[in-house]
């Protein structure tokens, strides 16, 4: 069973994907997949010397053409302080998915982690496409309106605070 890693950007985030490599390949050596959302050719160069490089449109529609068996996707903001290998098992449920929801309990699609066939995934697309809404606002009504078997996750693979990150976390956002 194949575990991979992937992440995207467009010239404008583009300026955290050297960061990101660096913060990931400290931890992990699983490969990684970069998604082509409008980067440069030297980010381009960049990703294709360091994994391999899929173009896509957006986030929603990379994740349905991974290539691994399970997959963990990361914003390309997020700095990855350890080993993200439990994140692989948290998507061993029923429905193949794990994420984190904010204390105001809406889904965070920053980090997520999912298994090859997810319904959660074909239907958060079908759902984004049908209802013309962003991923973010489509998986969280895709979530409210369907009953998935799916692992939550804690905030220590999805920091978000303008406090000093503690020592204990693993993924934390930069903004």
């Amino acid at each position: 069973m194949t575990k991979g890693v992937m992440t995207g950007c467009n010239q404008t985030n583009e300026k955290h994907l050297e960061s990101w490599f660096d913060h990931y390949s400290k931890h992990n050596s699983f490969p990684i997949t970069f998604c082509d959302f409008g980067m440069s050719e030297k980010a381009a160069a960049f990703c294709k010397a360091n994994g391999t490089l899929l173009k896509a449109e957006e986030k929603l529609l990379a994740l349905v053409q991974s290539p691994y068996d399970k997959t963990i996707w990361t914003d390309i903001n997020c700095q990855i302080n350890a080993t993200i290998e439990p994140l692989f098992e948290m998507a061993h449920v029923k429905d193949g998915f794990a994420i984190y929801y904010s204390k105001q309990n809406i889904p965070q699609t920053g980090v997520i982690a999912f298994t090859k066939n997810s319904p959660v995934i074909s239907r958060w697309q079908d759902w984004s496409i049908k209802n013309n809404q962003t991923p973010d606002v489509s998986l969280d009504n895709l979530l409210k309106k369907n009953t998935f078997q799916l692992t939550r996750f804690s905030d220590k693979y999805y920091w978000d605070s303008a406090q000093k990150t503690p020592t204990h976390i693993t993924i934390n956002i930069v903004h």
